[in-house]
Formats: structure tokens, sequence, C-alpha cells
């Protein structure tokens, strides 16, 4: 992304439920700069935003398998 910014968050422990990984009221995060071209925009009908993710849906990590 431009500037060095990464959409990616990455955290030292697995989650159990929903996490807050970003402030996205934040200037400075992707997603923040993506909506704020919408939100800005005098012609909203006119306006698309293309969001897309790198992983397929539904991907799921594979776990590994223990001896046993």
């Amino acid at each position: 992304l431009p500037g060095g910014k990464s959409s990616h968050y990455l955290i030292p422990t697995a989650a159990t439920d929903w996490t807050v990984a970003a402030n996205i009221d934040d200037a400075q995060q992707p997603i923040h700069s993506t909506m704020d071209k919408y939100f800005g925009s005098q012609t909203k009908q006119n306006t698309n935003i293309i969001a897309y993710s790198n992983y397929p849906p539904h991907f799921k990590f594979e776990l590994p398998m223990s001896p046993g």
C-alpha cells in the first residue's frame, strides 16, 4: 500500500472473539483513507470503491496433525 501502509495485523495470541486490531478513525489507517474518498465524494452514486483480499473465500490455515 502507498506510504508503506499495511492492512495486516499480527497479534501474539490466538483470538477467541472479535478484537479491535486497529483504530479505523485514525487517518493513517488504510480503511480510513479508502472510505474517506467515498464519504467525501460529491457524487456518491458515481463513486466506486474496490477492496480485495489476498486470501480466497473461506480461507483457513491448515493446522498440523499431532501424532497418535
